[in-house]
C-alpha cells in the first residue's frame, strides 16, 4: 500500500500558536481528490469570469479568512459557499489527518536554545510528533507493506524538518520508522494538494485559540470533525505540557551524563 502525506502549517496573529497538520491517503485516492478539488475552483472561476471579477488560483487560508489577495472584496456568503464546496471534497475521500499545535512562547522559555528562534523549535518539535504518530498509526493498520512519502510546504526551515525526520527514523526504538520513506519540500504551484493541508492547519490553529480565549468552535471545523470519512486527531501542546517535556528532557540528559 503506497500512501502520500501532505503537510502544511499555520501560525496565529501574535505568533504564539503554531500548528502543523498532515493529511495522509493512498496515492490513488489523492488522484481523484485533486480532480474534485480543482473542479471546485473551475466552477467558481467560471462564475467570477462572467461578472468580470478576479479569478482565484488557489485556496490560501490566511487570505481566504481575512479577505485579502485574490479574495479581496468577497462577500461572506461567497466565502462560505467555497468553504462548503472544499469541505465536501474532504467528505468524499477517505483520509487520515493528524494535527498538532504548540505554544511558541512557552517553548522559547522552556528551551533556551530556541529563545531567539522559537519557530525553528516549533518545526523541530511538531515534525517529530507528526512523523511518530503517522508511523504508529500505520503500524496499527496491520499492513507490513504500507509505505508513506511525506511532502511539506517549502519554507526557510526545510533543513530543520529534514533533520527532525531523519533523527526519528534513525532511532532503532521507533518501530514505525519502517513505514516512512522520505520527507521532501514542495510548493503550492508544484503540489496543489498542499492546499488541503493548509485548510486543515488553519482550522486547527483557530480551534487551538479557543483553549486560550474560550469561545464557540468554528462551524467549519465542526463540519470537518463530523465527517465520517475524515479521520482526524488534533492535539494542543500548551505551556504546562511544554514545561513537562523540558523537565523530562533535562532528567534524560542528566541521566546520560551521570
Amino acid at each position: 500500500m503506497k500512501l502520500t502525506g501532505y503537510i502544511d502549517e499555520s501560525i496565529n496573529k501574535d505568533k504564539r500558536l503554531f500548528t502543523v497538520s498532515a493529511i495522509v491517503a493512498e496515492q490513488m485516492d489523492w488522484m481523484w481528490f485533486e480532480v474534485d478539488w480543482e473542479t471546485c475552483f473551475e466552477r467558481v472561476n467560471r462564475q467570477l469570469k462572467k461578472v468580470g471579477r478576479t479569478l482565484i488560483s488557489r485556496y490560501h487560508a490566511s487570505d481566504f479568512s481575512n479577505r485579502k489577495g485574490e479574495f479581496t472584496g468577497w462577500a461572506k456568503e461567497e466565502l462560505n459557499d467555497l468553504a462548503e464546496r472544499l469541505l465536501n471534497v474532504l467528505k468524499m475521500h477517505s483520509t487520515k489527518t493528524i494535527s498538532y499545535t504548540i505554544d511558541l512562547f512557552a517553548l522559547a522559555e522552556a528551551f533556551p536554545q530556541w529563545k531567539n528562534d522559537p519557530l525553528r523549535g516549533g518545526y523541530d518539535f511538531l515534525t517529530a510528533f507528526l512523523v511518530r504518530e503517522i508511523g504508529e498509526w500505520l503500524g496499527k493498520c496491520n499492513n507490513p507493506e504500507a509505505r508513506v512519502k511525506l511532502i511539506h510546504d517549502r519554507c526557510q526551515y526545510n533543513q530543520t524538518i529534514q533533520d527532525s525526520f531523519q533523527g526519528l527514523i534513525c532511532n532503532p526504538s521507533f518501530r514505525g520508522r519502517f513505514y516512512l520513506e522520505t520527507i521532501e519540500p514542495s510548493s503550492w504551484q508544484e503540489c496543489k494538494l498542499l492546499q488541503a493541508a493548509d485548510l486543515v492547519a488553519y482550522e486547527c490553529m483557530k480551534d487551538a485559540e479557543t483553549k486560550m480565549t474560550p469561545r464557540n468552535r468554528r462551524i467549519s471545523l465542526k463540519l470537518l470533525l463530523d465527517m465520517d470519512s475524515f479521520g482526524m486527531t488534533a492535539k494542543y501542546i500548551g505551556s504546562d505540557e511544554v514545561y513537562g517535556i523540558a523537565k523530562a528532557w533535562e532528567s534524560h540528559v542528566e541521566g546520560l551524563s551521570s
